[in-house]
């Protein structure tokens, strides 16, 4: 019914702008209130059963892909979007900046900031540290070896190793979904971000560093989300909106 009121609403806009209509009637129309699912995030056990799963194969850029999903929270396109320079290896753990994010549109891919536009600074735990600094040694090693010296704007994913393409989205959804079949785990790649939410408000982060580390525009998009999983998030939710 809400998809249903919004393709209604726009067809009534346009009549507005034709000179059909003197006023579009869906404004005095409400919509109705969409039913979120509550979050339920994968089996820690399970995600990291795939991950070891993916690093046995031959291709273990896939493993590393998901350890980075998993341990930050970032989405699909940003980690498809990350250049060596966005890391800073001199940080004990290393950091990663993310800001851009890669879109995929008839099978082109663009390069764009990230969903809100904001830059954000997360850091990586030892294991993802490490797996990375594994990754950048091959990556170093492969470049040599091509004559092509690595340089710190290449994508640290790429389509074809050697070449200067980036990683389609699509790879690592299939790569995830493959996995995940072999192993019976019940769970999407986009699940791996409301694990690493889940993972900060079970340590009792703040809804404030939650919510930066996500990317999300505010809290309220956190509290909207991941509310069935705090403790005490209706009193936050009414504080955050000016409620006593």
């Amino acid at each position: 019914m809400l998809r249903l009121h919004a393709l209604l609403r726009a067809a009534f806009a346009q009549g507005v702008r034709w000179g059909l209509l003197d006023r579009n009637p869906a404004d005095r129309a409400t919509p109705p209130r969409a039913n979120r699912p509550e979050i339920k995030p994968p089996v820690v056990e399970d995600v990291l059963r795939v991950i070891d799963r993916a690093a046995a194969f031959r291709n273990p850029e896939n493993a590393l892909e998901f350890r980075l999903l998993a341990a930050t929270g970032c989405r699909r396109g940003e980690v498809c979007g990350l250049q060596w320079r966005d890391f800073d290896f001199d940080s004990e753990p290393v950091r990663v900046l993310i800001r851009r994010a890669m879109l995929e549109i008839e099978k082109k891919l663009i390069v764009q900031d990230t969903k809100t536009h904001a830059v954000r600074s997360v850091g990586l735990d030892e294991e993802t540290s490490e797996m990375l600094r594994l990754h950048r040694a091959r990556a170093a090693e492969l470049g040599l070896a091509s004559g092509i010296p690595p340089a710190p704007e290449d994508f640290v994913f790429r389509k074809t190793p050697g070449t200067s393409e980036p990683l389609p989205l699509d790879r690592i959804g299939q790569a995830w979904g493959r996995y995940c079949k072999e192993l019976g785990v019940k769970a999407r790649l986009h699940d791996l971000r409301h694990l690493q939410a889940s993972m900060l408000l079970d340590a009792g982060e703040a809804v404030t560093v939650v919510a930066a580390r996500l990317g999300h525009r505010g809290t309220s998009t956190t509290l909207k989300v991941y509310s069935h999983l705090m403790p005490g998030a209706d009193i936050e939710q009414r504080r955050s909106s000016g409620l006593p």
